[in-house]
């Protein structure tokens, strides 16, 4: 489990990866985590990258 801001509270589960980052929480079966970087790569970049990939 992890988190990047705030905390993240879990109860009576078992074999599950849960991650907290950029206003996204992903809850899987350990076994399906690899998924993870393919799932975050078909999102919007507005919900992948702090400040939704916008330039100063």
């Amino acid at each position: 489990m992890w988190s990047d801001d705030g905390v993240v509270v879990t109860v009576g589960v078992q074999d599950l990866v849960v991650v907290h980052a950029n206003a996204i929480t992903f809850v899987a079966p350990r076994e399906r985590a690899p998924e993870l970087k393919q799932l975050l790569d078909r999102l919007p970049i507005k919900l992948r990258e702090p400040g939704g990939g916008e330039t100063a």
